[in-house]
């Protein structure tokens, strides 16, 4: 769903000294000869590990390859566990418009799926300002990031939902396998496509980004010119340190994956706040996401700078994405509680009448709890024209409607509100 994208702008004020600080040690992740695997989950299109912290609390990460370093979104956790905090330091959120705080945890203990021991310093929050938990409706404590895969080669199987660390003296690639160059900046692995927009070619830096659900997505104002597309769809892209984001979907008609071309691409688009970024090195144009990714086998050689990529059986499937305009959100005990956090104006569920904070009591005729977030999440995105039958909860009435999924690109936004989009400014 391109509803949600997580995506940490990891630039710390103190980052030096986190690095000196990094005590990373494998207790037997060294000990394997040429390569370890371990499993994942895929919720809403976010690769979900399980880790055990200091071999006491079961947790689950997300598996990151656009955050340089590991965090703890729970502070309650580092203090249930008795982790050390050495030091306070800062980062940004996603927009770069707001510094968050966070703590050093030093030597940290992380056994990822029974698989693989590491002791690698993490970032705890001082607040939980992402809420994952309540995105995905599931458990969600933190996020794994390049600082605990970025020596090796990192094989992510997309069709058998494993991970697989290798060491890069016994990494032979495929042939098979479409080779792209990749530039290594601060651990985070980037590379250049071109992409066709409003009749005209660009190419653009993008940033791989397993921690993030959506497609493709690009700063429209990161360049010197770039030509929108005729139609756009105002929208919540998501959430970042720094709370949602804000944004337009529009389709672009070619993005090119190495040789592979994707036409009539929906994107995601995003302004950056400029007065805020300063001093701050902004070294990429977007980001393409696992929605992307998925549809392929991927080898990510951080010490050789490179990536291989080869299709997979869900290369050919059409991208999902939300046909009825509404934003959900789970809470209560076991995330069985959905709540409406926001309409989309004009989609299928406003003009069905439901409203912001209205809670889900049946769907498709059944109680609410036949279903998990993922689960309504996933048809909400099904063919045009399926109808779906809510009852809703509002002030204790229950309110009972309908509608049909369509593409929101029906309803665009209207020439002035487009007109607001910039897309110019200084090329960074």
């Amino acid at each position: 769903m391109y509803r949600i994208y997580i995506l940490i702008f990891a630039l710390f004020l103190s980052s030096n000294i986190l690095r000196a600080q990094d005590t990373r040690r494998y207790i037997f992740g060294d000990e394997f000869k040429k390569s370890i695997r371990f499993n994942f989950k895929r919720v809403q299109n976010f690769i979900v590990v399980d880790i055990k912290l200091e071999n006491t609390l079961s947790t689950k990460f997300i598996f990151d390859t656009g955050s340089e370093f590991t965090l703890l979104l729970k502070k309650e956790m580092a203090y249930l566990l008795g982790m050390d905090y050495f030091k306070q330091v800062f980062l940004y959120g996603s927009d770069l418009s707001q510094q968050i705080s966070a703590f050093i945890s030093r030597n940290a203990e992380m056994n990822i799926d029974n698989k693989l021991i590491v002791r690698s310093n993490v970032l705890v929050l001082e607040q939980d300002f992402l809420h994952l938990d309540e995105m995905l409706g599931m458990q969600i404590d933190g996020i794994l990031g390049a600082n605990i895969f970025n020596r090796y080669v990192l094989h992510i199987n997309n069709q058998k939902n494993y991970i697989e660390f290798i060491k890069k003296e016994h990494f032979q690639p495929d042939r098979k396998f479409e080779t792209i160059p990749l530039t290594i900046h601060r651990s985070k692995p980037y590379f250049v496509s071109s992409i066709r927009s409003a009749g005209n070619n660009q190419e653009l830096k993008f940033l791989i980004d397993s921690g993030s659900a959506i497609p493709l997505l690009i700063y429209n104002n990161t360049l010197s010119h770039l030509d929108l597309p005729e139609t756009l769809v105002p929208g919540n892209l998501g959430i970042g340190l720094g709370g949602p984001l804000e944004g337009h979907l529009g389709k672009i008609e070619e993005f090119y994956f190495g040789k592979y071309l994707f036409t009539d691409m929906v994107t995601s688009f995003q302004e950056l706040n400029i007065d805020s970024i300063g001093h701050l090195p902004l070294n990429r144009n977007g980001l393409i996401g696992n929605s992307m990714l998925s549809r392929f086998d991927v080898y990510i050689d951080y010490p050789g700078s490179m990536l291989y990529v080869k299709p997979n059986k869900k290369y050919n499937e059409r991208f999902r994405f939300d046909r009825s305009g509404l934003n959900l959100i789970a809470t209560g005990v076991n995330f069985n509680h959905i709540i409406v956090q926001k309409v989309m104006p004009g989609s299928p569920a406003d003009e069905a009448g439901i409203k912001a904070g209205d809670v889900i009591h049946r769907f498709q005729r059944l109680p609410v709890f036949f279903y998990n977030l993922n689960s309504i999440i996933y048809k909400l995105g099904g063919k045009k024209g399926k109808k779906v039958r809510l009852t809703l909860l509002r002030n204790d009435e229950k309110i009972k409607t309908e509608f049909r999924l369509r593409s929101l690109f029906d309803h665009p936004v209207r020439l002035e509100e487009k007109s607001t989009i910039h897309n110019s400014s200084s090329t960074y």
